[in-house]
């Protein structure tokens, strides 16, 4: 049962208010390519996008280069806490 649980949860619990960590967010996005892609990308390429890089600079692969183009997306939201200002403005 615990592995079930630190595999669906492997932080923990998430703080109301508080974004991602920088690792939190390469391992957020490593789990959404396998999860929508069934690719494993290089944890470096990943790393980089969450850094601001370009995903068009990280790889050559067509396939891998439009995986990360829609994790560019995912990775800005990550960074960002939008769940304060929603609950403030209900």
């Amino acid at each position: 049962m615990l592995e079930l649980e630190y595999t669906l949860i492997p932080q923990g619990l998430h703080i109301v208010g508080e974004p991602l960590t920088r690792e939190e967010r390469i391992d957020m996005l490593s789990a959404m390519a396998e999860a929508t892609h069934g690719s494993s990308l290089e944890r470096t390429m990943l790393a980089a996008l969450v850094s601001g890089a370009d995903p068009a600079t990280l790889t050559q692969d067509a396939e891998t280069l439009e995986i990360l183009r829609e994790l560019a997306a995912s990775a800005e939201h990550l960074a960002q806490d939008y769940e304060l200002e929603a609950f403030c403005t209900r």
